[in-house]
């Protein structure tokens, strides 16, 4: 990470049970809103964060999702149409 990037950072502590707040100003801009799933990466050097888009239990895609069952799993509709017919 360069110097630029370092002085536009904004610094939050970690509280006790290792809970940070995500500034404001980067909810509105990434569209993070309350009850959001966030997703962590390790990425080597730092720790990558992002909004959680939900993605097909079976192929991945992230288009024309259905939940299903219990657990709520998502899955695309053609991957369930290819569970029906088999």
């Amino acid at each position: 990470m360069d110097i630029q990037n370092e002085n536009r950072m904004e610094v939050r502590s970690v509280d006790e049970v290792a809970r940070v707040i995500i500034p404001r100003s980067l909810c509105t801009k990434y569209g993070i809103s309350e009850g959001d799933e966030i997703a962590f990466s390790d990425e080597g050097s730092f720790i990558g964060l992002r909004k959680h888009r939900s993605s097909c239990c079976i192929c991945g895609s992230l288009e024309d999702l259905i939940l299903i069952g219990e657990a709520r799993k998502s899955i695309c509709r053609g991957c369930a149409s290819e569970i029906k017919s088999a």
